[in-house]
């Protein structure tokens, strides 16, 4: 990712939430490349993010329960 948009991507959401229903389709498009355990696709979805997104426990089961 160019460091022109993880700065705007850093700016943008670091002081607030992301988007209703974002946290899931993340963990969606993750898993259907393939399967991941919880700690796994965190780790994956910090990666991808170049580690602006820190998905904590907290987040992470409540949204994989409404699968």
């Amino acid at each position: 990712m160019p460091a022109a948009w993880r700065n705007f991507i850093h700016e943008k959401y670091s002081q607030r939430d992301l988007f209703p229903g974002a946290l899931e389709m993340m963990i969606l498009r993750t898993l259907k490349r393939q399967p991941l355990h919880g700690y796994a696709l965190v780790q994956h979805i910090k990666r991808a993010s170049n580690d602006l997104l820190q998905i904590e426990e907290g987040s992470l089961y409540p949204a994989l329960s409404v699968f």
